[in-house]
């Protein structure tokens, strides 16, 4: 999976911003975000831990998406049935370990960003069938 960097939403515009600069993800340096699957563990009839190498900064690092299948919905129009599978995948990374070291010194003592990052990336597959 290839992933747009400069597509990354938090749903606040100055916040997305600050993300996509050099104290984050530095987009203009690292323009793409890859995922490359290495095994699929299936957990239930709609369920998977993918398990593969994530590419963050130009720092690869291991990682296991919960990954939720949502599917398939079949729509037909003008004669063409299209089939939609949705997916929905969370992991947690420690965002040190992919270069990720900006924070922010709070006044009264400690730090006021964490380590732990939450991702959740929401993905649609659609199958055309003429």
């Amino acid at each position: 999976v290839e992933i747009d960097a400069a597509s990354l939403h938090t749903g606040i515009k100055p916040r997305d911003e600050h993300l996509k600069s050099a104290d984050f993800f530095d987009v203009a340096t690292y323009p793409i975000i890859t995922f490359n699957s290495t095994r699929v563990e299936p957990v239930g009839l709609d369920h998977a831990w993918v398990h593969g190498d994530l590419n963050l900064r130009g720092v690869t690092r291991p990682v296991r998406l919960d990954v939720r299948w949502a599917g398939p919905a079949h729509l037909e129009d003008q004669g063409k049935i299209y089939t939609s599978y949705g997916f929905q995948a969370k992991t947690q990374i420690d965002r040190q370990n992919f270069g990720l070291d900006y924070n922010i010194e709070m006044e009264h003592g400690g730090l006021g960003l964490s380590r732990q990052v939450y991702l959740t990336l929401n993905a649609e597959v659609d199958l055309i069938e003429e």
